[in-house]
């Protein structure tokens, strides 16, 4: 049989690369005797016939050694929670900026301030804010989402109030309005 024949059926009895097939030189004439595959398998369990010594195993190895930790040091594994914070400093940031708070030139840096995480909360970034001196005076304003909030809850107790069902025929639905309040200085 011819040599690279028997180094074919060597690569698919150990389940490698034709590449990786070594013979040793001193005993050729014996490999090109070998007729079948039971004669290569022979040949493979004598060691006239083995494979390459593979190169970059501790190479490899040390990859799969890499992934067993896992996620070390992330305070925030989840990017919704990431999303959250961000999104709600950003929110902060622009109402100080439509307040007059924060300079143009300043705003730029501290948007990517939050945008690199140093920031935990938004109170911590206003303690940045007033430490640096980038900050004027904040009024205290009612957000949107508080004003609704608000209502929400008036509609919800007038729901609850205890009303005979007559009363409630007779008169109409009133619409509520509610009207952030400014704190005074």
């Amino acid at each position: 049989m011819a040599i690279y024949t028997v180094r074919r059926l060597a690569a698919d009895i150990l389940g490698v690369g034709e590449n990786k097939i070594r013979m040793k030189p001193d005993e050729l004439q014996r490999v090109e005797d070998a007729l079948t595959r039971v004669d290569v398998q022979n040949l493979i369990n004598d060691g006239t016939v083995y494979t390459a010594k593979f190169i970059g195993k501790r190479k490899q190895d040390k990859k799969k050694r890499r992934g067993e930790a896992g996620r070390r040091g992330v305070v925030n594994a989840t990017k919704g929670e990431w999303m959250k914070r961000v999104r709600s400093q950003r929110k902060y940031l622009v109402e100080l900026a439509a307040q007059g708070a924060v300079k143009k030139t300043d705003k730029r840096t501290v948007y990517m301030k939050i945008k690199s995480g140093i920031f935990k909360n938004k109170r911590t970034m206003l303690l940045y804010l007033k430490d640096n001196s980038l900050v004027g005076e904040v009024k205290e304003t009612v957000s949107k989402f508080v004003a609704k909030k608000a209502a929400k809850q008036v509609i919800k107790q007038a729901a609850t109030a205890t009303v005979s069902k007559k009363e409630v025929s007779k008169e109409k639905p009133k619409v509520v309005t509610v009207k952030p309040v400014e704190k005074k200085k």
